[in-house]
């Protein structure tokens, strides 16, 4: 994955998200599918992704979710209330929204392979979406999701939280980090 590549997916994942956001909102436990046809069917890449995009942070704290907490972003507080319910949902309700959230960013071009990890084993649960399962991906880690959707949302190269490491890292760093780099990273993206 290229930096041109980074890009377009931020820019489609935006898009995408400004179009579940003015979905109608719902309560209780939705199916993930028919969720995601319908975000997939009214992008129209007319969408005004200023609201979603995260341009700025405070110089004293180079954390995307503390900034995107203090604005109220959707993301912040992921699974938050704007994607369909309470915030306090039960498991399998939860489920479904990082599931949602990881097929609308895998559907915007990030390698679904980041989607997914050992590092945090704890918060790794087992994929129900067709969409996942016709691409073998039987689990699916809910730090990951947050982690990368974040990243696709921060349109420069800033230190992540601190969740990889003290020091953080800048995406280029973090796709090399799980991708590789060389002929071997470009073969694994294009299967």
């Amino acid at each position: 994955m290229d930096e041109n590549e980074f890009l377009a997916a931020r820019l489609a994942f935006a898009r995408r998200l400004v179009r579940l956001r003015v979905s109608p909102t719902r309560s209780g436990m939705f199916l993930v599918e028919p969720e995601l046809a319908a975000v997939e069917g009214a992008v129209t890449d007319s969408e005004n992704v200023n609201r979603v995009l995260v341009t700025t942070l405070p110089t004293n704290d180079a954390r995307i979710r503390s900034y995107m907490e203090g604005v109220g972003h959707v993301l912040a507080d992921l699974p938050s209330a704007v994607l369909f319910g309470s915030k306090v949902p039960n498991p399998v309700q939860r489920q479904r929204r990082y599931e949602l959230v990881a097929a609308l960013a895998s559907s915007s071009g990030l390698p679904s392979c980041l989607l997914d990890g050992d590092k945090y084993a704890d918060d790794q649960f087992a994929a129900q979406s067709d969409y996942f399962q016709s691409r073998d991906m039987l689990s699916l880690n809910e730090q990951y999701i947050t982690i990368w959707c974040r990243r696709l949302l921060a349109p420069y190269q800033l230190n992540i939280m601190d969740a990889f490491s003290p020091k953080g890292r800048t995406t280029e760093q973090l796709l090399q980090q799980h991708l590789g780099s060389g002929e071997d990273a470009l073969a694994w993206l294009e299967d």
